[in-house]
């Protein structure tokens, strides 16, 4: 995971600055990327067990906060636009606006022929548009309708019944002021309209002018623009997952980590999820024979029952955990973020746990006789994994480890407050 962030995804950034990369370019980094993700560096094919899209969602929104080279190809072009905007000086600024500046808005200029460099900017101007907000001098960039130069939104938004009827949508906040703000419509205007003109010359009679050339100013970022302020917009997907966010908070190795995110998503190579990629192996559990399903493995199998016995006897549980969506009830039933974060290091610990043992008799056929082994897996990650930073000492590995027998420190269980009431 930290190699895909600092090296594969950062290989192509210097020449996502300057050129726009077709989509089957993403597509194949995309690939390169997931392969290495799920194979490493061997040749042997493994299976993919998340959609790469869902991967490279921020964390916030339940992924893997991976790069989108596609949205970041866009945010990076997005700095020459707005330096071009802003009358940045220099020998690359000046020629693109002798070869391409005619005069008017940036926003509002036809598509014509011109370098790849350049229609590349074009292509998606849109997406800086509705964060350019301007401090209109004499108005010969702005335009009235389309373009935040007074209130918070475009006029076209703010005033939508007019901009429908409008003659001339790509009228200059210049043209506009020069006529009284008589822009023009195609017919004569219904008394609601003729409030909302009232409206409308009232708002743009009050904009105080300064003179000379229109400047600009990003909103995404008070300190004007940054990539990263428009590539987080890019990948907004609503509503966080709070829930999923809190993993990565957790104290535990960053494989343990995720680990624990592709469990509570139910995507763990178990003998059911692999069937359903047309795996030809048994899809029933070496133990019980029942078939291998993500529940099963880390809840309902015998020895997961046991180990989940032991922890709720442990930690005071009134009850074990029997399926995922126990795990999500839990966390939302109205603890705090901090006891959130324990219990995740909990289920990170005997999850884990499960999953070593459970790999140790499917490819080394080790099948351990003594159903403590596991919960004695589970006192060892956080004495040693974590190192006793996580407030959960209700888990105590016993002096003699050989025999794989563990204790519970009641005292210290109390203490902990910790329960998934």
């Amino acid at each position: 995971m930290m190699l895909i962030n600092s090296c594969l995804s950062s290989i192509p950034m210097y020449a996502m600055g300057v050129f726009l990369f077709p989509d089957s370019i993403h597509k194949q980094f995309d690939r390169i990327r997931s392969r290495f993700y799920w194979a490493g560096l061997g040749d042997r094919k493994k299976y993919h067990m998340v959609n790469w899209g869902t991967m490279c969602m921020p964390k916030k929104f339940g992924g893997l906060g991976f790069t989108d080279t596609k949205i970041m190809n866009i945010s990076l072009l997005a700095k020459w636009f707005l330096r071009l905007l802003g009358g940045q000086e220099g020998a690359c600024f000046e020629l693109l606006r002798s070869k391409y500046d005619s005069g008017g808005s940036y926003f509002g200029k036809r598509v014509q022929k011109g370098s790849y460099f350049w229609n590349s900017l074009m292509k998606f101007r849109m997406w800086y548009q509705k964060h350019c907000v301007f401090l209109v001098g004499d108005g010969r960039r702005v335009r009235f309708w389309e373009d935040i130069w007074v209130g918070d939104f475009p006029l076209r938004v703010s005033f939508a019944p007019l901009f429908d009827i409008c003659a001339d949508p790509g009228v200059l906040v210049y043209e506009a002021r020069r006529n009284d703000w008589d822009v023009g419509f195609r017919r004569s205007l219904t008394q609601s309209e003729t409030i909302l003109w009232d409206n409308l010359h009232e708002l743009c009679c009050s904009v105080s002018f300064k003179g000379g050339s229109d400047s600009i100013h990003w909103a995404l970022d008070k300190s004007g623009y940054s990539v990263k302020s428009l590539y987080n917009w890019l990948s907004f997907h609503g509503v966080g997952d709070n829930d999923l966010k809190l993993v990565w908070k957790c104290v535990a190795p960053l494989k343990v980590r995720c680990f624990l995110w592709l469990a509570m998503r139910g995507r763990i190579q178990v003998g059911e999820q692999l069937g359903k990629k047309m795996w030809a192996g048994n899809p029933h559990c070496k133990l019980c024979h029942q078939i291998e399903s993500v529940d099963h493995l880390l809840f309902q199998c015998p020895l997961s029952k046991f180990t989940w016995c032991f922890v709720r006897d442990s930690l005071n549980w009134l009850r074990c955990l029997e399926g995922i969506s126990d795990i999500f009830s839990v966390l939302g039933g109205g603890l705090s973020s901090q006891q959130k974060i324990n219990l995740l290091g909990v289920y990170a610990a005997v999850f884990w746990a499960l999953w070593i043992n459970r790999n140790d008799y499917v490819f080394n056929g080790v099948i351990s006789v003594n159903v403590l082994n596991v919960p004695y897996r589970v006192t060892c990650f956080f004495d040693q994994e974590i190192g006793g930073s996580v407030k959960v000492q209700g888990l105590a590995p016993c002096s003699n480890p050989s025999v794989g027998q563990c204790r519970a420190d009641k005292r210290a269980v109390r203490r902990a407050k910790l329960s998934s009431e």
